[in-house]
């Protein structure tokens, strides 16, 4: 249990990192909502008792909006009108964990589409292969299988929780080096 604790405050200082490298680009707003995720979740259930999934739930709906263009230049105004009503709507309505859970997966998923049409588009203008897309792609779709794997109970879901918070780590640790401008890319063959 102390290796989880020390794994998660690796992990969220290391989320912090990567918004200076992606300050003012496209994914600004998608690494601010990593950032403030985990510590404000950790807040919430350690001071209020919120539920941990609940906040999760937010979390993961605002990280669609920020993959929106229309919302990207409005995103401080709507996040926050987001933010409390989903904190007042998914406090007062109950919903179980299960619901709670297959809605941050619903939510991934539609992340990870974004993401790879986003990826796909890019590769397809520039006739070559972000490496921001392809490891923002491996990301967000190890997060999902998280979440998939917590949610059917397919495995035990603390070995995985292990391997894919080291594997997070590495990825704040690249997206700290590199933002979609100044990424290396993989060239295409015709």
């Amino acid at each position: 249990m102390i290796l989880a604790k020390i794994i998660f405050f690796i992990s969220i200082v290391a989320w912090f990192f990567p918004l200076f490298k992606q300050y003012k680009h496209n994914y600004f707003y998608y690494f601010l909502i990593l950032a403030l995720t985990d510590p404000i979740s950790y807040l919430l259930v350690k001071l209020f008792r919120f539920d941990v999934e609940r906040s999760l739930l937010i979390a993961a709906l605002l990280m669609v909006f920020s993959f929106i263009s229309f919302y990207k230049k409005h995103f401080a105004s709507y996040s926050l009108i987001i933010f409390i009503s989903g904190l007042v709507t998914f406090t007062y309505i109950p919903i179980n964990d299960y619901i709670s859970k297959f809605l941050i997966l619903v939510f991934l998923l539609v992340i990870v589409y974004l993401v790879l049409k986003a990826m796909i588009v890019d590769a397809m203008k520039e006739k070559s292969m972000s490496l921001f897309y392809l490891v923002l792609f491996v990301y967000v779709l190890s997060l999902t299988l998280k979440f998939y794997i917590e949610l059917t109970l397919v495995m035990d879901s603390f070995i995985y929780f292990y391997i894919t918070t080291g594997f997070e780590i590495l990825a704040a640790i690249f997206f700290s080096l590199y933002n979609e401008e100044n990424c290396k890319r993989i060239k295409l063959e015709s």
